[in-house]
């Protein structure tokens, strides 16, 4: 065996996700390598339109999914063009981060793949508010093709506190677990 270096990019390479046997990662940009060589070292190619994107990336089917800031989006392969394009999957109202939570936070999964779609939370100007204005964070589901709201959280109250912490999230024996601050 021996060490090959397959990529020399500027900025920290994140995420680094096996999707269609492919090697997926991210620094200013989302990139992918089958990890084969040509004649100027690693073959590596950058998806078009992916600048400053992307929280955590995750295989579900035939889509790759990532969030940035207040949008979902997925990466598939796209035959007319021979390449990997990037659509979004779905936008959230406002300008806020919608998955910025403890989750995001403290280094945890943002995405959790259950029964074929992914759960995640999230938060959006159409979401219920607390008394201070903040705004309640939901779980949502996606399965590549639709995204929702499935578990909604609407009464969330608490003293000066503007929105609720999804703290963690778990996937059991085919359930899916979370914990809300206090």
């Amino acid at each position: 065996d021996s060490l090959i270096n397959i990529a020399q990019l500027a900025g920290d390479i994140e995420y680094l996700t096996e999707f269609e046997g492919k090697l997926f990662f991210k620094t200013n940009k989302i990139y992918y390598t089958d990890g084969t060589l040509n004649n100027q070292g690693a073959y590596i190619n950058s998806i078009t339109g992916t600048d400053n994107l992307g929280h955590e990336m995750i295989a579900l089917g035939d889509n790759l999914i990532f969030a940035s800031n207040n949008r979902l989006y997925k990466c598939y392969y796209h035959q007319g063009s021979q390449d990997y394009v990037v659509e979004i999957l779905y936008a959230f109202s406002g300008t806020m981060d919608s998955f910025y939570n403890n989750i995001s936070n403290d280094g945890k999964n943002i995405f959790y793949k259950l029964n074929n779609k992914l759960y995640f939370a999230a938060r959006e100007d159409s979401s219920p508010s607390t008394n201070n204005g903040g705004k309640i964070i939901q779980i949502y589901s996606t399965d590549g093709t639709t995204t929702e709201v499935v578990i909604p959280i609407n009464n969330f109250e608490f003293e000066s506190y503007q929105g609720n912490w999804i703290q963690d999230m778990l996937i059991h024996e085919n359930q899916l677990y979370f914990m809300m601050y206090d």
